[in-house]
């Protein structure tokens, strides 16, 4: 009961009063049609339909929030999440909202920056994990954000300055296996997230991209001065094996690094096997790893340290 009510009241919080009132009416309807469909199909086929019909509540807050804003679609929305201590701006889109409001607490609990690390971001989309690294590493520590979207990375801008953080770098750019041209699919109205095209054929379903220039995070560290790196999140898609690969002198030099990766489905690969089997070859043993229901993970590496 006392995780129910942190859940209802402090989890994710308006910024105004009417927000507030409208982010709790919605929380106390979602709990109770979790009930209701637990009582009439039992706790295995609720949550198996809640899988299959996409109706987690960052999905269901988005559509309440659609409807509540209809006809004011354009106007960014403000909540604050007290638990992780930032506040963020976001778009009516579900991507913004399951993002950056309902997350995983257990995937967040094993990304520990300690003060004066630095961290890599990549994909950074509008700051979820920036901004938490921004607060954990410090003012001793650094944050690069790294984002190929330019409307993702103007609102991550926005979120870095309403946090009042100066230790966050953000790039605009798309970090790849080699220096090379890339089309960026963006999405459509209802989804945030932006994908690479890659020979991996990873494709958005829609024709509207954008033309952008890739280069590799080995050369990106080398222009922001950064020889060592402590933590690399990265999340990009489906192109997480083309980020390693542009990483090897990074992956090398860094001594004490953790790689944080959201691990895609890939038509015709197993992605997943790859990044293992690349990873070995640096010395990264996984720690920690959650699958899910689609066959998407995220996966903790860490690099074995001699003499321990």
């Amino acid at each position: 009961m006392k995780k129910l009510l942190s859940w209802l009241v402090k989890q994710s919080e308006g910024t105004s009063f009417t927000d507030n009132l409208l982010l709790f009416f919605v929380k106390v309807l979602y709990f109770g049609l979790r009930v209701l469909l637990r009582i009439v199909l039992g706790k295995k086929r609720r949550d198996r339909l809640y899988v299959e019909k996409e109706l987690d509540f960052g999905v269901f807050w988005y559509n309440f929030f659609k409807i509540m804003k209809r006809g004011n679609a354009s106007k960014l929305l403000r909540f604050r999440v007290q638990k992780y201590g930032y506040e963020f701006y976001c778009r009516l889109n579900k991507d913004d909202f399951k993002l950056m409001a309902v997350h995983e607490d257990e995937i967040l609990d094993q990304f520990d920056p300690k003060p004066g690390d630095t961290v890599v971001d990549v994909g950074a989309h509008i700051g979820l994990y920036s901004l938490i690294a921004a607060k954990r590493v410090g003012p001793s520590g650094k944050v690069i954000a790294i984002e190929p979207d330019p409307e993702n990375c103007s609102l991550l801008q926005r979120n870095v300055e309403l946090n009042k953080l100066t230790n966050v770098t953000i790039l605009e750019r798309a970090a790849f296996s080699s220096n090379s041209k890339l089309k960026l699919y963006l999405p459509g109205k209802e989804r945030g997230f932006t994908k690479l095209s890659t020979l991996m054929a990873n494709r958005a379903v829609t024709e509207n991209f954008l033309e952008i220039d890739a280069t590799t995070l080995d050369y990106l560290m080398v222009m922001q001065g950064i020889a060592q790196v402590n933590w690399v999140k990265i999340d990009v898609e489906g192109a997480e094996l083309e980020v390693l690969k542009g990483a090897a002198v990074t992956l090398s030099e860094s001594k004490d690094v953790a790689l944080l990766i959201e691990v895609h489905n890939v038509s015709n690969m197993d992605l997943y096997s790859a990044i293992v089997e690349f990873l070995q070859l640096y010395d990264f043993d996984i720690k920690f790893e959650k699958r899910y229901s689609n066959g998407e993970r995220h996966v903790l590496f860490r690099k074995a340290r001699s003499g321990i």
